[in-house]
């Protein structure tokens, strides 16, 4: 049976409203397509047969209300934690098509994002136990499912790094452009519910941004998966409330961990720029007239030699072998020219370099 919000006026509810749509239209007919069972069967729409709660080969029932995870106590979902105990059984699942549940949204923003992190944790838990257990392996189609859940929030993360990167380089027009990209392709994601909700268009923006904040949720969630927090289901025998210290460390955990992930995507999209060469400086452009009209200008034009050797008599140049002790100002004081002129005729580059039984030629004339 599929659900739905009865009260979609609200961001948080529209939201709501989508992931609850593209879950029944997408994630449990893709599920029981390739397979026969589903992740998570809601209390509010799901069916079971006695024998499968109340098996006396199985203790469902106290598994439920005594759930640990890493050792210790944990408080999850009921929707989830009991689909998975049936699962792991070797029960199965169907889903009923045309029938639809509505339900009352959170409301406000901040309840909505709360429910997503409770949620998130309690998923995180219950599938971490799924594949530690082994069971879940029986069922491909669900644990490639799950694969990509666990992977998903780091892959998505990139593409605001590189957005971040792209305004601080002042590369706008690949940030817009890979902002129309999100756009685009979320709106063809559920093009379904637009069709039939035209007027939930308006709220695009805001299920795109949410994509990524729930990215960050995602690995806040896990980097936090200790923490039990359901404000309706506390007490002293399930599990105590939390002080200040506590949540402080809960806060420190989940931050940290994005941290840590915010700095090896950013160190990921440097990776990729430098590969793609988007911090190279770009060449200046240059007129085709200007460059044109200097050739023509040089065309023909061909240097003096540096010494015009062929316009002197054999007899004006001299030959000169340096001696032991000899030095470049010894040499030019001796032959009555300067250092410059000495190093051009004999094409070298360091007239103290010079070595005893060297051949040097001079201008007699000291020119």
């Amino acid at each position: 049976v599929a659900q739905r919000i009865s009260n979609p006026h609200s961001i948080g509810n529209v939201l709501f409203d989508i992931l609850l749509w593209t879950r029944y239209r997408e994630e449990v007919p893709f599920l029981l397509g390739v397979g026969k069972v589903f992740n998570t069967l809601s209390g509010r729409t799901a069916f079971y047969r006695r024998e499968a709660l109340l098996s006396s080969e199985h203790t469902n029932m106290y598994d439920l209300r005594h759930e640990f995870f890493l050792r210790g106590r944990a408080v999850s979902g009921d929707d989830k934690r009991l689909s998975h105990l049936v699962i792991k059984q070797g029960w199965e699942t169907g889903y009923a098509r045309g029938t639809t549940v509505y339900t009352p949204g959170l409301g406000s923003l901040k309840n909505f994002f709360k429910q997503r992190l409770r949620w998130t944790r309690n998923s995180w838990r219950a599938d971490l136990r799924a594949v530690a257990q082994g069971w879940v392996w029986r069922h491909p189609g669900l644990a490639l499912f799950m694969i990509d859940r666990f992977v998903m929030p780091f892959v998505m993360l990139i593409g605001p790094v590189v957005f971040v990167l792209a305004l601080l380089n002042r590369d706008y027009v690949f940030a817009g452009i890979l902002g129309v990209w999100w756009l685009v392709s979320r709106f063809i994601r559920i093009f379904g519910y637009f069709r039939l909700h035209p007027s939930k268009i308006l709220y695009l923006p805001a299920y795109t941004i949410y994509g990524y904040i729930n990215a960050a949720l995602k690995i806040y969630a896990l980097a936090t998966l200790m923490e039990n927090t359901w404000a309706t289901r506390w007490s002293a025998k399930r599990a105590g409330r939390k002080g200040s210290i506590r949540k402080s460390s809960t806060l420190v955990q989940g931050y940290f961990a994005l941290a840590a992930c915010a700095f090896v995507l950013t160190q990921v999209a440097l990776s990729f720029r430098t590969q793609v060469g988007a911090d190279i400086e770009p060449q200046p452009h240059y007129s085709v007239v200007s460059l044109e009209n200097g050739v023509n200008k040089y065309k023909g034009y061909k240097s003096a030699p540096p010494v015009p050797l062929d316009r002197m008599k054999q007899s004006d140049i001299g030959t000169y072998i340096v001696q032991p002790g000899d030095t470049g100002l010894s040499i030019t004081t001796k032959l009555n020219t300067d250092r410059a002129t000495l190093k051009q005729i004999n094409s070298i580059g360091d007239l103290d370099a010079v070595l005893p039984g060297q051949k040097l030629l001079y201008f007699k004339d000291g020119s």
